[in-house]
């Protein structure tokens, strides 16, 4: 199955292609990645970008059987091209389209890099995976995952959501995860009553050196630090095991913001009074 995969709610694009083989387990598949640091240029960049990496692989647009995005939460306008880029490519071949929860697509890289041994900072799978997106103004979109040895019924590993996304403060964001945290299994026993497990902060661009200090300070366990360009590599395996299970977007679905945008309140205008009216001829 050939999926073409579209994340663009950060500062550096990500367009994967994935041709996905006949087995379950998610290393066979072959992964043809592009990240590119486009200063949210995303718009001039995306045609571009999908283009080469179609034509160096010898695909032609209508050999794809589906094509998947990050839905966010991240930059707005990101999200607006990434979606709207995906939804015309999937309407004009003729193939199905799944967007992904952004934060979960980062804790999904997360989990196969470090069950796969290529993360150098984690040597084994962690207990916890938070992944931090910046919302800027001194906020942060955040969920809280636990890895799972593998899904139900299959051999592709999977997390376990903990806590359902968030856009919160720097401040807050401990006090948040707290109750979460806590009581979570830690090495097969209770992390309250154990020794502090490990939990992989995942973050995306940016300056996070504060927030890691932060959350290395107030949070009860080891925190390890690994950062991420972009979502895509997770959008693309978890979107083409949507696509694979039939969970299809329909055509009005549309990004997960979050929040409201910061447009102020909506002003009344004068309503519009034709001239005359149209039915009269």
């Amino acid at each position: 199955m050939r999926v073409l995969a579209i994340d663009s709610g950060n500062p550096v694009l990500g367009v994967a292609a994935l041709e996905t083989q006949a087995s379950s387990d998610p290393w066979v598949d072959v992964l043809h990645l592009r990240e590119i640091d486009t200063a949210t240029r995303h718009i001039e960049s995306l045609p571009r970008i999908v283009e080469e990496l179609l034509s160096e692989l010898d695909w032609t647009p209508s050999s794809l059987e589906g094509v998947v995005a990050g839905a966010g939460p991240g930059s707005f306008t990101g999200l607006r091209v990434g979606l709207a880029a995906a939804k015309g490519i999937a309407m004009a071949v003729g193939c199905p389209l799944a967007s992904i929860d952004s934060l979960e697509a980062f804790a999904h890289i997360v989990l196969l890099d470090s069950r796969s041994r290529r993360l150098r900072e984690v040597p084994s799978v962690p207990d916890l995976i938070l992944p931090i997106i910046d919302a800027r103004k001194g906020r942060f979109y955040t969920a809280l995952f636990e890895p799972l040895s593998k899904e139900a019924g299959g051999t592709c590993p999977g997390n376990r959501r903990v806590l359902e996304n968030l856009d919160v403060e720097l401040e807050s964001l401990a006090e948040v995860l707290g109750s979460s945290i806590t009581g979570v299994s830690v090495s097969g026993s209770e992390s309250s009553n154990s020794t502090p497990g490990r939990i992989c902060v995942a973050v995306g661009p940016g300056d996070t050196a504060a927030l890691i200090q932060h959350l290395a300070a107030v949070i009860p366990m080891t925190v390890i630090a690994v950062s991420a360009a972009s979502a895509v590599r997770g959008v693309a395996r978890l979107g083409s095991r949507a696509l694979q299970e039939g969970r299809f977007d329909d055509p009005w679905t549309g990004p997960n913001y979050l929040r409201s945008a910061d447009v102020g309140a909506p002003r009344k205008y004068p309503g519009f009074t034709p001239s005359r009216d149209p039915s009269s001829g």
